[in-house]
């Protein structure tokens, strides 16, 4: 398995980690955020870090990349 995939089915398992906690709010019952949290971290910081995408930068320079002296946008 590569790393990008193995970092998005991390990141996915991260996100759904809410599901639950969303799910027991909307019923009434008083939820407690930190498991939820510590879930959602312990599977999106690692995820992240094997599945890097373009930094905020790169993608700004991309979009402003000059192209017969006009800026694309």
């Amino acid at each position: 398995m590569k790393r990008t995939v193995l970092g998005r089915i991390l990141i996915a398992i991260g996100v759904s980690a809410w599901i639950p906690y969303f799910a027991l709010k909307l019923s009434g019952t008083e939820v407690v955020v930190a498991p939820f949290l510590i879930a959602h971290l312990a599977f999106i910081i690692p995820g992240a870090l094997l599945a890097p995408s373009e930094t905020l930068i790169q993608k700004l320079a991309r979009r402003f990349t000059r192209e017969d002296d006009q800026i694309v946008m």
